[in-house]
């Protein structure tokens, strides 16, 4: 599977917290802590548009990460930092590339 960064998409305010909606703004445990709340069909979901994420090329998922653009996952599907926030597994790849504060 390719992935292809979404040109012209939403554009968000600087800051690094200002774009990420309610408990992925507080973090990573917070995130977890929403995915418990959710149901079993809706973590289903969740856990295979990380896993499509996931399939995508690092370089583009980091690319679209620093443009603030969303990733297309196929199928119609995309991956909007906004709405879907940063997937614990992605997190010490983004710090190791020194794109996370």
């Amino acid at each position: 599977m390719t992935g292809k960064a979404v040109v012209g998409g939403r554009r968000f305010r600087a800051g690094w917290g200002s774009w990420l909606p309610g408990p992925a703004a507080r973090g990573i445990d917070a995130t977890r802590d929403a995915d418990r709340a959710l149901s079993p069909s809706e973590r289903l979901r969740r856990s295979s548009r990380e896993d499509a994420l996931q399939a995508v090329d690092l370089a583009v998922v980091a690319q679209a990460y620093l443009a603030r653009e969303a990733v297309y996952l196929g199928r119609g599907d995309f991956w909007k930092w906004d709405q879907d926030g940063i997937p614990g597994w992605l997190v010490p790849q983004l710090a190791d590339l020194g794109f996370l504060p």
